[in-house]
């Protein structure tokens, strides 16, 4: 439920809070004011706050259909944006600390800023074609341009890359940061010319189970699987409740 707010109304800090219950039931009451909420949001909103209450006349069946239900309501896409979710807390969590290389295939371990002031979600610089950064982390003249291609059975190859580094200067152009770090999940990885091209630009990148492996590390949980019940029931198990 917090993952599905939080993804329908551009809020990660509700993914990253552990609430539950009527506190979370009045946070996205709260939420009403401050964002247009669509039919589906409405409607499991309403679900939930009858389950919460005791609205429901058979509880007990209702929470056996909620994993096709939460795949019916776009599960995959939502999937597709926790990575997103993930990416920025990694750079909260690791600020001031110095990561492995190997989560980030690069040639040297990886030093984050000793306090990031200012990190958000699909960021716009502009109008038009690939201006949209999926998380942007400023921390004084260091700057975090960060992109996530979920993307199974095909590697990413060297558009994606080009993409990514026109966003970086179109940073660089607007805020004159003298750093910047740009950071790619490829979840399935790189074709081998997008391999040469990160390397040549500094371009950070992680793989599935190199990303996995950092959460861990990090003290995150994984992402979890997708697609079919087997999705939708690993998101229930992993994001409801506190």
């Amino acid at each position: 439920m917090r993952y599905y707010v939080g993804f329908y109304t551009s809020q990660p800090e509700i993914v990253l809070r552990t609430l539950s219950g009527e506190k979370l039931i009045s946070k996205i009451e709260a939420s009403r004011r401050l964002f247009p909420f669509t039919e589906r949001l409405d409607w499991i909103l309403d679900w939930y706050d009858s389950l919460e209450t005791g609205g429901m006349f058979v509880p007990h069946q209702e929470v056996l259909a909620i994993p096709r239900r939460v795949s019916d309501l776009d599960e995959t896409s939502i999937v597709m944006f926790l990575d997103e979710f993930h990416m920025s807390q990694v750079l909260l969590n690791a600020q001031n600390k110095t990561l492995p290389v190997r989560f980030f295939n690069t040639g040297k371990d990886v030093t984050l800023p000793r306090r990031f002031y200012y990190i958000d979600h699909r960021v716009r610089l502009g109008s038009g074609k690939d201006r949209e950064i999926d998380v942007l982390g400023a921390a004084g003249h260091e700057q975090w341009v960060c992109q996530s291609k979920w993307v199974t059975g095909n590697k990413i190859g060297i558009s994606v890359l080009r993409t990514l580094a026109t966003q970086a200067d179109r940073v660089r152009e607007k805020t004159d940061t003298s750093v910047i770090r740009m950071w790619l999940f490829a979840h399935e990885g790189l074709t081998p010319k997008a391999k040469g091209f990160a390397k040549k630009y500094g371009i950070l990148w992680s793989s599935r189970k190199e990303f996995d492996a950092l959460l861990e590390h990090v003290g995150l949980r994984t992402l979890p699987d997708s697609g079919g019940e087997r999705g939708a029931d690993q998101l229930f198990h992993l994001h409801s409740g506190p």
